[in-house]
């Protein structure tokens, strides 16, 4: 299960089953690859719960039932951050920041918490309309 994914000077570090792998290709064809059994690509996946949710930045990707990314940076910037929402153990707020433990065991520091608040609600959102749509 991935942890996260960084992208920082154009490389993309991303944390899976306990160890960290770089690679140098773009976020999009990362996420577009994760999205191809889903039949979908990330532009459509965005634009499509951008719509439904009625969000206006920031749009959590849903991948399956184990990958669901908070943007926390989005890949827009430069340095992207994306968290995947069914690996985080804890998290903890301390002055303006947030460390996430995730289930393997490692962390990760971010610099502001309020970001990070904002995509557990979103997130929360979209699990909610998942879960009353199945049952």
């Amino acid at each position: 299960m991935i942890d996260y994914i960084i992208k920082n000077n154009f490389k993309l570090i991303i944390a899976e089953d306990n160890h960290i792998e770089i690679n140098d290709i773009p976020i999009t064809r990362y996420f577009n690859d994760l999205l191809k059994p889903c039949l979908t690509d990330l532009k459509s996946r965005e634009k499509q719960t951008k719509r439904y949710f009625k969000f206006k930045s920031k749009i959590p990707i849903y991948i399956d039932k184990n990958h669901l990314f908070l943007a926390i940076y989005s890949y827009r910037l430069e340095k992207a951050v994306y968290i995947n929402y069914f690996s985080i153990c804890s998290w903890t707020k301390i002055d303006n920041k947030v460390i996430v433990k995730f289930l393997s065991g490692h962390c990760i520091k971010l610099k502001s918490y309020y970001n990070f608040i904002n995509q557990n609600k979103k997130v929360e959102r979209i699990l909610l309309d998942y879960k009353i749509k199945i049952n």
